[in-house]
C-alpha cells in the first residue's frame, strides 16, 4: 500500500512538535511503503537491493539485465497439473511442475517470456503443431521421468526448447513391414522378430540406435535408405543408426557392427558363388591346381586352371620321370590386385630319390618318396605331388598360380570353377609320383566401409 498521511493540514494550523515527531514516525516506520505504487520507477544511483539481514545476497543492475550476488535463484516446484488436451502452465503454482496422467496433450497455455520445466510421470503423447512446437518437428512419446522445457512466444504460440529422456533405452519394438521409431520410448531400442522392415518412419533429424535380436531382411529403397545401398539380412546384437531426413526419408548412418565371414570354395565348374547378404567388400584369394609329381614310368599330369568371375589362375605343370621338376603356374588372364607364380617341384637326385612339389600361397607341396610312392599335395592348395624314388627317380611338380581380388560394390552373384589336380606319374618299373592338391577360392566378406 502506498504511504498514507498522519494528518492534513489547514490553513492557519499551529504545527506542534508532536504533529511533526508523528510524520517522520510514519515515514521511519513504514519505509516499503516509499515503493508503492510499483509502477513508478526508482532510481538506485548504482546501489545494489539486500535481500538478507547480513547484507549478503543482493540484486544488483548489469547491462541490459539485472543479477543476484551472493546467493541462487531458487525456483518453486508447484503443485501438479494433470494432463489435458490444452495444459495450462500460466496457472502453475511454480516454474517447475509434474505433469500427471496419460491425455494427449495437443497445446500449452503459456505467456510470452514465461518459462515452464516439466516432469512427466507417465506415458502419453505431446502432439507437435502450429501453436506447440516440438524438437524435430514431430510428435513426442513421453515416458515417465522425462523432463522438457517450454518457453512461451507471441501470438500463443509455445515451443518446446529442450527435452530429455529419463531412459536413454526405450522398450523393444516388434519388426513390422513398417517400423515406427518415432514412437519409440528411448534414443537406444532393440527390434525383435524375423518380419522383412521395408520403411521406418522417424522424423527429420531424429536419430535411435537400433540393435537387432534376430535375422531380419532390411530393403533398401527410396524411403528407406541402407548403408552402401544393398538390402541386408541383420543378425543377432547387430548394432546400427538410424535418422530421420526429410519427405519422410530414413538413412541407415551405420556403422554396422558385423563381423566378416568367409566363404571357402573347394568344389564345382561353372559353379555360382552367392555374395552374402549386407557384404560390401569381397577379398577373393585364388589358387591354380598344383601339377602331379613325376613317378618312375612317366610325368605327371598338369594341375587344372582355378577360374573366379573370368579371372584365371594357372595350375603348375607336372614333374617328369628323370628329368626337369614341373614348372610353378604363371601367365593367368584376368585383372587381379597382385599375381603370384606357383613354385616350381624340386629336382630328383639319383642318391636320394625322388623331389618334393612346389607350394602355392597356400603351402601344401607334397615331400618326394625314397624307393617308394611320392607324397600327394595337400588338397585345395595348389600344392603339387612329389616325385616317386627308385633308382629312376621322378622331380616334384610345379605349384598352382595364385592371386588376390578386392571387389567393391559385389554382385549378387559370381562363377568359378575350381582347378582339378594334376594327376600322380606312373610308377612304371618302381614308384608312383604323388597327385597334385585341387585347386582352392576364398572369400572374406565385409559389411562396412
Amino acid at each position: 500500500m502506498a504511504l498514507a498521511r498522519v494528518k492534513v493540514w489547514a490553513a492557519g494550523e499551529v504545527l506542534l512538535a508532536s504533529d511533526q515527531n508523528g510524520e517522520f514516525n510514519n515515514v521511519l516506520n513504514n519505509p516499503i511503503d516509499l515503493w508503492s505504487p510499483a509502477l513508478k520507477a526508482a532510481n538506485m544511483g548504482g546501489f545494489a537491493l539486500f535481500f538478507d539481514a547480513a547484507g549478503t545476497v543482493s540484486l544488483v543492475s548489469v547491462t541490459n539485465g539485472i543479477a543476484i550476488v551472493g546467493g541462487a535463484f531458487d525456483e518453486a516446484q508447484g503443485a501438479d497439473v494433470a494432463s489435458a488436451a490444452t495444459l495450462n502452465l500460466d496457472t502453475a503454482t511454480g516454474n517447475l511442475v509434474d505433469v500427471t496422467g496419460t491425455v494427449t496433450i495437443t497445446a500449452v497455455t503459456l505467456s510470452v517470456g514465461r518459462e515452464r520445466t516439466v516432469r512427466f510421470t507417465g506415458a502419453l503423447v505431446l502432439t507437435h503443431g502450429a501453436s506447440l512446437v516440438l524438437p524435430d518437428n514431430a510428435n513426442i512419446s513421453t515416458a515417465a521421468g522425462d523432463f522438457a522445457i517450454f518457453r512461451g512466444y507471441a501470438s500463443s504460440v509455445v515451443r518446446c526448447v529442450r527435452y530429455s529422456r529419463l531412459q536413454k533405452q526405450g522398450a523393444a519394438v516388434a519388426s513390422a513391414a513398417t517400423v515406427n521409431l518415432d514412437t519409440a520410448t528411448g534414443e537406444y531400442v532393440h527390434i525383435t522378430g524375423t518380419v522383412t522392415i521395408t520403411a521406418i518412419t522417424l522424423a527429420q533429424g531424429r536419430e535411435r540406435t537400433v540393435v537387432f535380436d534376430d535375422a531380419a531382411i532390411l530393403t533398401h529403397g527410396a524411403s528407406l535408405i541402407m548403408k552402401n545401398g544393398v538390402t541386408r539380412t541383420s543378425v543377432a546384437n547387430e548394432a546400427t543408426i538410424f535418422r530421420g531426413e526429410a519427405a519422410g526419408v530414413v538413412r541407415e548412418i551405420g556403422p554396422v557392427s558385423k563381423k566378416p565371414t568367409r566363404q571357402v570354395l573347394t568344389a564345382g565348374s561353372g559353379a555360382t558363388y552367392t555374395t552374402a547378404s549386407g557384404a560390401v567388400h569381397l577379398r577373393i584369394r585364388v589358387a591354380g591346381a598344383g601339377g602331379g609329381g613325376g613317378g618312375t614310368g612317366g610325368t605327371g599330369g598338369t594341375g587344372g586352371t582355378t577360374i573366379f568371375n573370368s579371372i584365371n589362375a594357372v595350375g603348375g605343370s607336372g614333374g617328369t620321370a628323370a628329368a626337369l621338376p614341373g614348372i610353378g603356374g604363371t601367365g593367368g588372364t584376368g585383372s587381379a590386385s597382385f599375381r603370384a607364380a606357383g613354385d616350381p617341384g624340386g629336382l630328383f637326385s639319383a642318391a636320394f630319390g625322388g623331389s618334393g612339389g612346389g607350394s602355392s600361397f597356400f603351402a601344401g607341396a607334397g615331400v618326394g618318396g625314397s624307393a617308394a610312392a611320392g607324397a600327394n599335395g595337400a588338397t585345395n592348395t595348389g600344392g603339387v605331388g612329389g616325385g616317386g624314388g627308385n633308382a629312376s627317380p621322378g622331380s616334384g611338380g610345379g605349384g598352382g598360380e595364385c592371386y588376390e581380388l578386392l571387389i567393391d560394390t559385389p554382385s549378387a552373384t559370381y562363377t568359378y570353377t575350381i582347378g582339378a589336380a594334376g594327376a600322380a606319374g606312373a610308377a612304371g618299373g618302381g614308384a608312383a609320383g604323388g597327385a597334385g592338391g585341387t585347386g582352392l577360392i576364398v572369400v572374406d566378406e565385409y559389411y562396412t566401409n
